[in-house]
């Protein structure tokens, strides 16, 4: 279902997709030299067992001593390279990397960074338009659903890989050495994937609730269900109460609340304060949802549960929208969740 999300190149899963990538953006400064693969077929040609081992270097290879002969084993194997024909395809030993030592010296590494800093943003925003898209035209909840849990593993996966490809634990680095454009693509592509992360889960947090979807099967097939359900959650005491956090009216910490810059523990006594500044706002009604959050209580009447992110990223947009600034507590709680919630 992946077929329609354009930019998943830059989701590499393992060390030929992450190479590829080199190939089709990276850039050089000169013209008679081009990005390209390398095929190689590695050999140990070992074990072997041998009477003396004075000629043998314990750098290149493994010495165990069997009483009276030793039994030796290539650290490195050797490897040879080769123009790749399809029966080599099938070869276990067959091995790949880009020309480096030709265009080591030559490679922009400026227009890389200039591509990453301009486009990744938009290269995000695109997937979640083609994610959008697509969800909007499932035929049923399943498909959508599908959909998003190829998006997620595809996600994790490159993520995984990213991870695998810092700590140099991949089968490439056994035959050579990581080097500087690697890591520099590395660094690009880890907040590429970390910046669309957030964005997918910004999207995915409309569409899922407790593993399911919270839409209807119409609302896949109608973009204005889709806004009409935003309409319902701004019409609930969630989201005005969540208000006051994002106007940076009420903070909190360890029990204590500021609310207009003035600090209060008895929370009753706080949510009529409240009630008589804005008269719309029952006491009765907000104090328990004062109560738990404050308290950060895993329960439904917690303002900054997991369960509650939905109304939290909608105001952030009505905010973006309307060119208005949250308050840095509710951005930290904000993002916090959100962090927790990937992993």
């Amino acid at each position: 279902m992946l077929e329609n999300i354009r930019h998943l190149e830059f989701l590499p899963t393992n060390f030929y997709e992450f190479e590829n990538i080199l190939i089709k953006h990276g850039k050089l400064t000169i013209e008679n030299i081009d990005i390209k693969r390398l095929y190689f077929k590695y050999n140990y040609d070992t074990p072997k067992i041998v009477s003396h081992v004075e000629d043998i270097n314990p750098e290149q290879f493994n010495i165990v001593e069997m009483g009276d002969v030793f039994m030796v084993s290539k650290i490195k194997p050797s490897l040879e390279k080769i123009d790749l024909t399809r029966n080599d395809l099938k070869d276990a030993n067959l091995i790949s990397t880009l020309n480096y030592f030709e265009f080591f010296e030559h490679f922009d590494f400026d227009a890389l960074y200039n591509m990453f800093y301009h486009k990744f943003k938009v290269y995000c925003n695109e997937i979640i338009d083609d994610v959008k898209k697509t969800l909007f035209k499932a035929s049923t909840k399943n498909s959508a659903k599908l959909l998003i849990a190829e998006l997620s593993h595809r996600v994790i996966s490159s993520e995984n890989f990213l991870k695998k490809f810092k700590s140099k634990d991949i089968e490439e680095f056994n035959f050579f050495e990581k080097n500087n454009i690697q890591v520099d693509l590395y660094e690009h592509l880890e907040k590429f994937v970390e910046q669309l992360k957030l964005s997918l889960n910004h999207l995915f947090t409309f569409y899922l609730k407790e593993d399911d979807l919270i839409i209807t099967e119409k609302s896949l097939n109608n973009e204005k269900d889709s806004i009409s359900h935003e309409a319902k959650l701004r019409d609930t005491n969630i989201y005005e109460y969540s208000l006051l956090f994002a106007d940076g009216l009420i903070s909190f910490e360890n029990f204590t609340v500021q609310y207009k810059n003035k600090s209060y523990i008895n929370i009753n006594s706080l949510a009529k304060i409240i009630s008589q500044d804005i008269p719309e706002i029952s006491s009765k009604s907000i104090q328990p949802y004062l109560n738990q959050t404050i308290k950060e209580a895993n329960t439904d009447k917690n303002l900054f549960s997991k369960r509650k992110i939905k109304y939290l990223e909608l105001i952030a947009l009505d905010y973006k929208a309307n060119g208005k600034k949250l308050s840095k507590f509710f951005t930290d709680k904000l993002q916090d969740l959100l962090l927790n919630t990937q992993e």
